[in-house]
Protein backbone atom coordinates (compact mmCIF):
# COMPACT_ATOMS: atom_id res chain seq x y z
CA UNK A 1 0.00 0.00 0.00
CA UNK A 2 1.35 3.17 -0.94
CA UNK A 3 0.88 6.78 0.39
CA UNK A 4 -1.36 9.49 -1.72
CA UNK A 5 0.13 11.63 -3.79
CA UNK A 6 -0.96 14.46 -6.01
CA UNK A 7 1.06 13.28 -9.10
CA UNK A 8 0.18 9.71 -8.73
CA UNK A 9 -2.83 9.41 -6.52
CA UNK A 10 -6.53 9.61 -8.79
CA UNK A 11 -9.30 10.00 -6.87
CA UNK A 12 -9.99 6.65 -5.55
CA UNK A 13 -7.83 3.78 -4.74
CA UNK A 14 -5.70 2.76 -8.04
CA UNK A 15 -3.04 -0.09 -8.75
CA UNK A 16 0.54 0.70 -10.11
CA UNK A 17 3.93 -0.36 -9.39
CA UNK A 18 5.97 0.10 -6.65
CA UNK A 19 9.32 1.46 -6.23
CA UNK A 20 10.55 -2.49 -6.82
CA UNK A 21 8.41 -2.49 -9.85
CA UNK A 22 6.04 -4.82 -7.70
CA UNK A 23 1.92 -3.76 -7.85
CA UNK A 24 0.82 -1.89 -4.81
CA UNK A 25 -2.04 0.22 -4.20
CA UNK A 26 -2.02 3.52 -3.91
CA UNK A 27 -4.10 5.48 -1.93
CA UNK A 28 -6.83 8.17 -3.55
CA UNK A 29 -6.94 11.62 -2.44
CA UNK A 30 -10.27 11.43 -1.63
CA UNK A 31 -9.99 8.48 0.61
CA UNK A 32 -8.07 11.00 2.82
CA UNK A 33 -10.44 11.75 5.66
CA UNK A 34 -11.63 15.52 5.52
CA UNK A 35 -11.92 15.07 1.49
CA UNK A 36 -14.54 14.79 -0.41
CA UNK A 37 -14.27 13.11 -4.20
CA UNK A 38 -15.76 16.72 -5.80
CA UNK A 39 -12.52 18.68 -4.27
CA UNK A 40 -10.22 16.25 -5.66
CA UNK A 41 -12.02 15.73 -9.14
CA UNK A 42 -10.16 19.41 -10.36
CA UNK A 43 -7.04 18.25 -9.35
CA UNK A 44 -6.43 15.40 -10.66
CA UNK A 45 -8.26 16.03 -14.19
CA UNK A 46 -5.73 19.13 -14.30
CA UNK A 47 -2.99 16.49 -14.03
CA UNK A 48 -4.53 14.17 -16.45
CA UNK A 49 -4.55 17.09 -19.32
CA UNK A 50 -0.69 17.95 -18.75
CA UNK A 51 2.13 17.42 -17.18
CA UNK A 52 2.59 16.09 -13.36
CA UNK A 53 2.75 18.92 -11.07
CA UNK A 54 6.71 19.80 -11.59
CA UNK A 55 7.06 21.84 -8.08
CA UNK A 56 4.78 23.16 -5.56
CA UNK A 57 4.76 26.89 -7.62
CA UNK A 58 3.02 24.64 -10.65
CA UNK A 59 0.78 23.08 -8.08
CA UNK A 60 -0.61 26.40 -7.23
CA UNK A 61 -0.44 27.72 -10.98
CA UNK A 62 -2.77 24.67 -12.63
CA UNK A 63 -4.63 23.25 -9.47
CA UNK A 64 -8.20 24.35 -8.73
CA UNK A 65 -8.43 24.33 -5.58
CA UNK A 66 -11.97 26.44 -5.40
CA UNK A 67 -13.60 22.75 -4.09
CA UNK A 68 -11.14 22.44 -1.10
CA UNK A 69 -11.29 24.36 1.77
CA UNK A 70 -8.45 24.72 4.44
CA UNK A 71 -8.69 22.06 6.72
CA UNK A 72 -9.09 19.51 3.26
CA UNK A 73 -5.91 20.90 2.14
CA UNK A 74 -4.16 20.43 5.37
CA UNK A 75 -5.26 16.72 5.56
CA UNK A 76 -4.26 16.26 1.72
CA UNK A 77 -0.93 17.59 3.64
CA UNK A 78 -0.57 15.79 6.24
CA UNK A 79 -1.80 12.42 4.64
CA UNK A 80 1.86 13.06 2.48
CA UNK A 81 0.34 13.19 -0.94
CA UNK A 82 2.17 16.81 -1.36
CA UNK A 83 5.48 15.10 0.15
CA UNK A 84 6.56 15.38 -3.50
CA UNK A 85 6.55 19.06 -3.80
CA UNK A 86 7.58 19.71 -0.50
CA UNK A 87 8.34 19.04 2.81
CA UNK A 88 5.32 19.03 5.19
CA UNK A 89 5.88 21.14 8.04
CA UNK A 90 6.82 23.71 5.39
CA UNK A 91 3.45 22.67 3.52
CA UNK A 92 1.85 23.08 6.62
CA UNK A 93 2.58 26.55 7.58
CA UNK A 94 2.15 27.34 4.31
CA UNK A 95 -1.76 26.67 3.89
CA UNK A 96 -2.78 30.18 3.75
CA UNK A 97 -0.40 31.38 1.30
CA UNK A 98 -0.96 28.34 -1.05
CA UNK A 99 -4.85 28.61 -1.22
CA UNK A 100 -4.41 32.78 -1.68
CA UNK A 101 -1.88 32.18 -5.10
CA UNK A 102 -4.22 29.52 -6.23
CA UNK A 103 -7.00 31.99 -6.03
CA UNK A 104 -5.18 34.83 -7.29
CA UNK A 105 -4.54 32.20 -10.72
CA UNK A 106 -7.90 31.14 -10.75
CA UNK A 107 -8.93 34.69 -11.06
CA UNK A 108 -6.08 35.77 -13.64
CA UNK A 109 -7.45 32.29 -15.68
CA UNK A 110 -10.61 33.21 -15.51
CA UNK A 111 -10.74 36.96 -16.38
CA UNK A 112 -8.14 35.99 -19.34
CA UNK A 113 -5.35 37.92 -17.64
CA UNK A 114 -2.01 37.12 -17.88
CA UNK A 115 1.07 38.27 -15.74
CA UNK A 116 3.93 39.57 -16.80
CA UNK A 117 6.20 35.98 -16.43
CA UNK A 118 3.45 34.32 -18.68
CA UNK A 119 5.04 36.36 -21.31
CA UNK A 120 8.11 34.71 -21.01
CA UNK A 121 6.38 31.52 -21.74
CA UNK A 122 7.10 28.32 -19.28
CA UNK A 123 10.39 28.54 -19.25
CA UNK A 124 11.05 31.11 -16.48
CA UNK A 125 10.02 29.71 -13.01
CA UNK A 126 8.17 32.61 -10.71
CA UNK A 127 8.39 31.98 -7.22
CA UNK A 128 4.85 31.89 -6.15
CA UNK A 129 5.40 30.09 -3.01
CA UNK A 130 9.12 31.18 -1.40
CA UNK A 131 9.74 28.35 0.93
CA UNK A 132 11.14 31.09 3.09
CA UNK A 133 10.32 29.41 6.07
CA UNK A 134 12.62 26.46 5.12
CA UNK A 135 12.26 23.14 6.91
CA UNK A 136 9.92 23.09 9.97
CA UNK A 137 10.78 19.94 11.44
CA UNK A 138 7.82 17.06 11.75
CA UNK A 139 8.70 14.42 13.75
CA UNK A 140 8.04 11.14 12.17
CA UNK A 141 6.34 10.01 15.35
CA UNK A 142 3.76 12.95 14.01
CA UNK A 143 3.60 11.92 10.97
CA UNK A 144 2.71 8.40 11.82
CA UNK A 145 -0.11 9.75 13.82
CA UNK A 146 -1.12 11.67 11.09
CA UNK A 147 -1.28 8.53 8.47
CA UNK A 148 -3.39 6.37 10.37
CA UNK A 149 -5.93 9.14 11.75
CA UNK A 150 -6.34 10.31 8.40
CA UNK A 151 -6.07 7.18 6.13
CA UNK A 152 -6.93 4.68 8.99
CA UNK A 153 -3.07 3.06 8.64
CA UNK A 154 -0.01 3.81 9.30
CA UNK A 155 1.27 3.64 5.59
CA UNK A 156 4.67 4.25 5.55
CA UNK A 157 5.93 2.37 8.73
CA UNK A 158 3.93 0.39 10.57
CA UNK A 159 5.21 -1.89 14.43
CA UNK A 160 4.96 -4.84 12.54
CA UNK A 161 7.44 -3.62 9.46
CA UNK A 162 10.00 -1.69 12.36
CA UNK A 163 10.08 -5.18 14.27
CA UNK A 164 10.56 -7.38 11.17
CA UNK A 165 13.78 -5.11 10.44
CA UNK A 166 14.96 -5.08 14.00
CA UNK A 167 15.10 -8.69 15.53
CA UNK A 168 16.96 -11.63 14.22
CA UNK A 169 15.30 -13.61 11.70
CA UNK A 170 14.51 -16.67 14.11
CA UNK A 171 12.45 -14.98 16.34
CA UNK A 172 8.47 -15.22 16.36
CA UNK A 173 6.29 -12.27 16.23
CA UNK A 174 2.99 -12.61 17.83
CA UNK A 175 0.36 -9.78 16.60
CA UNK A 176 -1.57 -9.55 19.68
CA UNK A 177 -2.07 -5.89 20.29
CA UNK A 178 0.21 -4.01 18.30
CA UNK A 179 -1.29 -1.59 16.00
Amino acid sequence: VILPDVIHSEAEFSIEADPDGKPAIRFGLATVKNVGSMAVKALVDERKKGDPYASLEDFCRRADLRGVNRRALESIIKAGALDSLGPRGALLTSVERILSRTQQEAKLRQSGQTTMFDLFGETVSTPMVPMILGDVEVLHQEKLSWEKELLGRRISENSLSTLAYTVPHNTIIFRDGID
